[in-house]
């Protein structure tokens, strides 16, 4: 099992590298190595809310084309 700051490490490298491409948690938890959903969807909550260039909101994911919830990364990382 992932620690917390592991797995948000993780999910922001991802996005990162699909930078302006949105993601629903289920992908990301399935592109992740089945990363436990529950916890994908704590860290993109997190991100969405919290970090400057991610941001969290209804829309198409990229992966499944789902209408859902999706996170995406659209800023500058450091």
């Amino acid at each position: 099992m992932l620690k917390p700051n592991t797995l948000r490490r993780q999910i922001e490298r991802w996005l990162n590298e699909k930078r302006g491409l949105c993601y629903c948690d289920d992908c990301i938890a399935q592109a992740l190595d089945r990363a436990p959903r529950r916890h994908v969807q704590d860290v993109t909550s997190r991100l969405g809310v919290c970090e400057r260039g991610f941001c969290k909101y209804r829309g198409k994911c990229t992966a499944c084309g789902n209408a859902t919830v999706v996170t995406a990364f659209s800023g500058m990382w450091v």
